[in-house]
């Protein structure tokens, strides 16, 4: 289109991230379902439970497109593992220690909500970020490697501003 774009920022982020500041300490690890995959995303929470015990809680979100048929198949629990059937993407997010998942939108989102994200590295993530911004896991094992020690997969608050413009409300003016 013969128009020129104004970048704007992201208002919603910004109310997220100010509205759950204060909502940190979880030893939470949320795995982010794709809506297509979820008993992949299941067996890596498995298999991180496993190898973690009770040091972390470990939850799988379904996808929104997925979520009323795995609650329904599946209800709130399995083997260990929570299934997270709450709406509320954000307050997930910000009550997580770490999360996990290919890339998509909730991940960029877990930024500044969540201590530590992380990717899985497979094909889907190389296809759609060749030099993806995130620390990329690829077992269970790699994933509690990473929990018990170290720094990766935490961002600070600069971070953010790679993906989305800061002042929406000068910006949108």
């Amino acid at each position: 289109a013969p128009a020129q774009a104004v970048v704007v920022g992201n208002p919603h982020y910004d109310g997220m991230r100010a509205r759950y500041s204060s909502t940190k300490g979880s030893a939470r690890v949320l795995f982010l379902s794709d809506g297509v995959r979820f008993e992949h995303f299941l067996t890596l929470a498995r298999e991180l439970k496993g190898i973690i015990g009770p040091a972390f809680d470990v939850a799988v979100r379904p996808h929104p497109m997925e979520r009323t048929s795995v609650v329904k198949t599946l209800g709130v629990r399995s083997d260990g593992v929570e299934i997270d059937a709450s709406v509320d993407l954000y307050g997930q997010l910000a009550g997580a220690y770490a999360v996990v998942g290919e890339v998509c939108t909730a991940l960029f989102e877990a930024i500044g909500l969540s201590e530590r994200v992380f990717s899985l590295s497979n094909p889907v993530t190389k296809f759609y970020f060749p030099e993806c911004p995130f620390v990329q896991i690829s077992s269970a094992g790699e994933l509690a490697d990473q929990l018990r020690g170290g720094s990766a997969g935490r961002y600070d608050a600069t971070f953010p501003a790679l993906f989305w413009a800061g002042g929406w409300r000068v910006n949108y003016a």
